[in-house]
């Protein structure tokens, strides 16, 4: 699943690029609002927030499809070999869980 999302951000580039560029501009805020200090508006920082999101995205497809391949090796050997399988596994979830937790919801969610 976060292959196709990082393959579709890849290929449809501006669709969600304008999503981060409102985010990081902070242009959807109300007018009055006091936050408006903390809005970005360097585009070269729009393009590079983005191609990182992205870059995180096919790590952590690649540590999953890594993860569980590795652990389907496994599947059949002795609990030693099929937890150390895990690692890579883990990895992939906690990259998914720093992207779309703090990046969409703690950073995006303000």
């Amino acid at each position: 699943m976060a292959l196709l999302v990082a393959i579709g951000n890849t290929t449809n580039y501006y669709t969600n690029f304008l999503f981060v560029e409102h985010v990081s501009k902070m242009d959807t805020t109300f007018p009055n609002s006091g936050l408006r200090y903390r809005s970005i508006n360097v585009p070269i920082l729009f393009h590079a927030a983005y191609t990182v999101i992205i870059a995180m995205e096919i790590g952590m497809a690649f540590c999953c499809l890594k993860g569980g391949w590795l652990l389907f090796r496994n599947i059949r050997r002795d609990a030693n070999s099929f937890h150390a399988a895990k690692n890579w596994g883990v990895a992939g979830i906690t990259i998914g869980i720093i992207i779309w937790f703090l990046g969409f919801e703690v950073v995006g969610g303000e």
